[in-house]
């Protein structure tokens, strides 16, 4: 259920080394992929349905995230997460959809653009961002996006 360019993308950044914050598994599956191969599985996968919203977030963690996620915090440098990853917005910003994706999987990346092991972000937009996160914000939009439906 995520934007084809973008799907597209990560298989070409794993395929190439780009992007390779996935203990290899990704990548020796991706290598195998020629050009076709790459749209087809990318296709494939845009086309599936979004998966369901995790279970409901304690309104003590969702509120703070909510505002992180619809306002950002100017104070901070921190832009709203939906100004690039809302569904308007991910056709022009190539970036993927966040709402009812697995809030584990959310955790990890937003650690691994804070520590540096992953670096495939356009001008390290992602990095910067998450360099500017707590460990408590990581977790905290984590679980909101992940409870979130995508429509």
């Amino acid at each position: 259920g995520q934007p084809l360019g973008y799907l597209g993308k990560q298989l070409l950044d794993f395929r190439s080394g780009r992007r390779d914050n996935d203990g290899g598994q990704m990548q020796a599956m991706a290598g195998d992929l020629d050009d076709d191969g790459v749209q087809a599985v990318a296709g494939y996968f845009s086309a599936l349905p979004p998966p369901p919203p995790a279970t409901a977030v304690d309104p003590a963690v969702s509120a703070p995230a909510r505002e992180l996620t619809t306002n950002g915090d100017a104070s901070r440098d921190l832009p709203a997460c939906l100004s690039c990853h809302a569904a308007d917005a991910v056709r022009d910003s190539g970036a993927p959809r966040l709402e009812a994706q697995h809030p584990e999987y959310l955790a990890k990346q937003l650690g691994d653009f804070r520590a540096g092991r992953r670096s495939n972000d356009p001008a390290g937009v992602m990095r910067n961002v998450a360099a500017r996160l707590t460990d408590s914000e990581v977790r905290a939009l984590a679980a909101y996006l992940g409870s979130l439906e995508r429509n």
